[in-house]
C-alpha cells in the first residue's frame, strides 16, 4: 500500500514543486530576453528541465521527471507601420516552449513565452503567469527571438541569451501599428495589462493581434534580435532607427526589493522600492534602467513606471502600484543581467462594493445631467449604466442613457447625459443607476426622483444595495460502465445542478486516483438548471486494479465512486497432456492415445486436436472448452500390416498430440504381424 499510495503522492508533490521552480526560471529567461539590449555579452540563464525523486530503500521510484525547452518558429511575421516606417513587415521571431514530462503530476501545463508574455497552456485553457514587458509607459522594446534551441533532460541546463542585432530605436510622434503573431489572441486582449495609449485588437483568422500606439503618448520604438540556442539567421533590422550605445559589458547587476508595506485592496499609489547594486563591488548603481512587470492575475495595477525607470544616486528605483483586489500576486523587477520577484499579499478592504460618492448636477430646465461617481469596495471589472426618465418612476419615457464600461475604481469618474433638451420634459425626472461586476458577484441598483428644475444630488444620493447572488454547482454521480478491461474507457455519468441563484459557467473535472485529472468539460447552467454529463477515463495497460477512486468535481462540490479495471483476459489456451496408450500393438490393430485437454485461458475457445506420427496426421477431433474446463479425448491410428513387397507400419514412433497451442509426445511401438 505504501508503494501504491504514498510513493506516488510524495513524487507528485516533488513534481509540483519543480513546476513552480521552473516557472521562476522561465520568468528569469523572459527578463533576460526583455533586457538583452543592455549588454553585448551572452547572459546564461539556468533552466531546471527536470527534478530528482528522493532515494528510497524499500520502495521503487519511476524514472526521474524530465522536461524539454525548445524554440518554435512563430506562425507569421512581426510587422511595424506608421510614422514613415517602411520595410518592416516580415520580421521573423520564435516562441520558447517548456514541456514537462512528469509521472504523477499529469495535469501540469506547457509554458509558453511569446513576445515577453509568459503563460501556461492547460491543454487549450491558457492562464497568464507574468505580464508582457514589451510595451512600457512611453516606449516599446520588441525582441525578435532567433535560434535553434532544443534541450531535454532531468537536470539543469544553461540557456545563453545574447544580443545579435540592435537594439535600434526609432523616435516617433505619430501613431504606430504593430502586428504580432500569437498562439492565443485572447491572451493579448484580456490576459495583459497594457498602459495608456496602447490599444489591442485581435485578428483570430490570421493568428495576429494588432497593437496601436498613440503617437502623443509614446516616444520611441526599439527592436533587437535576441539569440538563444545558436544557429542564427540573417540580420533583419536594416536601416531602422539608430543603434543604442551599450554599457560596460563587464558590469553585472543585482536587483533586490525592499520589504513591502501592508497593502489593502483599494490602496492607491503604493510604493515598492528596488535597489540595484554591482555584483562585483556591491556598490549601488546610479542611472541603471529598471523594468517592472507583474503576475497577471488582476490583483495589482502598475501605475508607473512599466519600463526604463532610472535608479537615483543611491541605486533605488520605485514602482507605484494600485491594489485592485485581495489575494496573492508577484511584481518583478529587472535590470541588466538580473531580475527578481517580490511576493505581495493584498488584504481585503472590508468595504462593501458600491459607490463611495455619487453626485448628479443639472443646469436650469434640465437639459443635461453630469454624473460624478466613485465606485469602490474591491471591484475589478465594474460597469455602470445611467438612465434618465420623464416622470416619477422608470415607467416614464426614457430621455437618455449612457454606460461607463470601464470606470476607474476608487477614483472619480465623469459621465454626461445630454441627449435631450428642456422641451423634452418638465419635473419630475427619475434617474436610474445600475452597477455590475461579475468578478465580485455584485449588482448595485438605485433610483431617485427630483421635482425641481435644477437637480442637485450630493453625498451618494442614490442608495445602492448589493446582490450577493452566487452559483452552486452540485455533482451527483449517477452511473458508470465499470468494470472495464484495460484499454477500454471508463465512463462516469454525472448529474450537475446549479442550486444557486446565479447563472454561471464552470469546469467539471474527472480525477482518477493516482492518475490526476483525466477529463474535463465546461458547463453553463442557469439558476435551478441541471444537466447530465459523461466524463471518461481512457485506461491503458497496467491500470488494472479494484476500488479505484473516480471523483467528479465542480468548483463547489464533488462526488466519488469506486471503479474496477480488470486485467486484459488471456485468450483460450488448450493444454495437452497424454495420459496413456495401448502401445505396443501389432500391425493391423488400432493404436489408441488417451489425452487430457484443458483450457487454461480466460476465454472460451475451440481447437482441433490431432494425433501425428512421422509428420502425418493419423486422427483429429474438434474440442470446445470454457475457461478452466477440461476433457479427455481418445485419438486412434488404424495401423496397416505389410503385404508382399509393401512394408507395413511396424516400427517405433514419436506420437504427438497437438492442439495448436500445446503439444505432448510419447513413444509408441507397432510390431510386425
Amino acid at each position: 500500500m505504501y508503494q501504491l499510495n504514498v510513493v506516488p503522492a510524495e513524487n507528485q508533490q516533488i513534481e509540483y514543486n519543480h513546476n513552480e521552480r521552473v516557472t521562476g526560471d522561465l520568468i528569469d529567461l523572459r527578463s533576460a530576453i526583455a533586457t538583452s539590449g543592455e549588454t553585448n555579452t551572452p547572459r546564461p540563464v539556468s533552466i531546471a528541465l527536470g527534478s530528482q525523486y528522493e532515494t528510497r530503500t524499500f520502495t521503487v521510484n519511476p524514472p526521474h521527471p524530465r522536461g524539454t525547452i525548445e524554440s518554435v518558429p512563430a506562425d507569421g511575421a512581426v510587422s511595424i507601420s506608421g510614422n514613415d516606417i517602411t520595410d518592416l513587415d516580415d520580421l521573423e521571431t520564435h516562441y520558447l516552449v517548456y514541456e514537462p514530462h512528469y509521472n504523477e503530476y499529469t495535469g501540469a501545463p506547457t509554458t509558453v513565452l511569446e513576445h515577453t508574455l509568459l503563460y501556461n497552456d492547460f491543454e487549450g485553457t491558457n492562464l497568464s503567469v507574468a505580464d508582457q514587458m514589451m510595451i512600457g509607459d512611453n516606449s516599446v522594446f520588441i525582441p525578435l527571438v532567433d535560434g535553434d534551441l532544443s534541450e531535454s533532460g532531468s537536470g539543469t541546463t544553461a540557456v545563453d541569451v545574447e544580443s545579435l542585432e540592435g537594439p535600434q530605436t526609432e523616435t516617433i510622434d505619430q501613431d504606430v501599428v504593430i502586428e504580432l503573431p500569437t498562439t492565443d489572441t485572447e491572451m493579448w486582449t484580456s490576459g495583459t495589462d497594457l498602459p495608456a495609449g496602447a490599444t489591442v485588437s485581435p485578428n483570430p483568422d490570421t493568428g495576429h493581434v494588432t497593437i496601436t500606439l498613440d503617437g502623443d503618448v509614446f516616444d520611441e520604438v526599439s527592436i533587437a534580435r535576441v539569440g538563444v540556442g545558436g544557429e542564427y539567421g540573417e540580420d533583419q533590422l536594416g536601416d531602422f532607427g539608430e543603434s543604442k550605445s551599450q554599457p560596460d559589458p563587464t558590469q553585472t547587476f543585482a536587483v533586490e526589493f525592499d520589504d513591502p508595506p501592508p497593502i489593502t485592496e483599494g490602496d492607491e499609489g503604493v510604493e515598492l522600492i528596488t535597489t540595484v547594486t554591482d555584483n562585483e563591488t556591491d556598490e549601488q548603481i546610479e542611472n541603471a534602467s529598471v523594468d517592472f512587470s507583474k503576475q497577471n492575475n488582476g490583483k495589482i495595477h502598475i501605475d508607473r513606471p512599466r519600463s526604463d525607470e532610472r535608479t537615483d544616486e543611491v541605486g533605488e528605483a520605485t514602482a507605484v502600484v494600485d491594489a485592485v483586489s485581495s489575494g496573492s500576486t508577484t511584481i518583478y523587477g529587472s535590470s541588466g543581467d538580473s531580475s527578481t520577484g517580490l511576493s505581495l499579499e493584498i488584504e481585503e478592504s472590508g468595504q462593501e462594493p458600491g459607490f463611495s460618492a455619487l453626485e448628479a448636477t443639472a443646469g436650469g430646465n434640465i437639459n443635461a445631467i453630469e454624473f460624478a461617481y466613485t465606485p469602490t469596495g474591491g471591484l475589478t471589472d465594474p460597469s455602470i449604466d445611467f438612465a434618465v426618465y420623464d416622470g416619477e418612476d422608470v415607467s416614464g419615457t426614457e430621455l437618455d442613457s449612457g454606460t461607463d464600461s470601464n470606470p476607474d475604481v476608487d477614483s472619480e469618474n465623469i459621465l454626461e447625459l445630454d441627449g435631450f433638451s428642456s422641451s423634452d420634459t418638465d419635473p419630475p425626472v427619475t434617474i436610474e443607476v445600475v452597477l455590475t461586476d461579475d468578478n465580485v458577484d455584485v449588482v448595485c441598483t438605485g433610483t431617485i426622483t427630483d421635482n425641481t428644475d435644477e437637480i442637485s444630488i450630493e453625498d451618494g444620493g442614490i442608495d445602492c444595495t448589493s446582490d450577493t447572488a452566487d452559483s452552486e454547482f452540485s455533482t451527483a454521480i449517477d452511473d458508470t460502465n465499470e468494470p472495464v478491461v484495460e484499454g477500454e474507457t471508463v465512463e462516469v455519468e454525472t448529474i450537475v445542478e446549479n442550486t444557486g441563484d446565479k447563472d454561471d459557467t464552470q469546469t467539471v473535472e474527472l480525477e482518477i486516483e493516482d492518475h490526476g485529472i483525466v477529463d474535463s468539460t465546461e458547463l453553463s447552467l442557469e439558476s435551478g438548471e441541471s444537466e447530465p454529463i459523461t466524463v471518461a477515463w481512457e485506461t491503458d495497460d497496467g491500470d488494472a486494479d479494484t476500488d479505484i477512486d473516480a471523483t467528479v468535481s465542480s468548483e463547489d462540490d464533488s462526488d466519488t465512486v469506486q471503479v474496477t479495471v480488470e486485467a486484459e483476459p488471456d485468450p483460450a489456451f488448450f493444454d495437452v497432456s497424454i495420459e496413456e496408450t495401448n502401445s505396443p500393438v501389432v500391425e493391423g490393430q488400432t493404436l489408441e492415445v488417451d489425452a487430457t485437454i484443458e483450457n487454461t485461458g480466460d476465454e472460451t475457445g475451440d481447437r482441433t486436436v490431432e494425433l501425428e506420427t512421422d509428420d502425418e496426421v493419423r486422427d483429429a477431433v474438434g474440442v470446445e472448452l470454457e475457461p478452466g474446463e477440461s476433457t479427455t479425448v481418445i485419438l486412434e491410428w488404424d495401423t496397416v500390416p505389410g503385404f508382399w513387397f509393401f512394408p507395413g507400419d511396424a516400427g517405433t514412433y514419436d506420437a504427438d498430440v497437438q492442439s495448436g497451442d500445446d503439444t505432448d509426445t510419447t513413444t509408441v511401438v507397432v510390431e510386425e504381424s
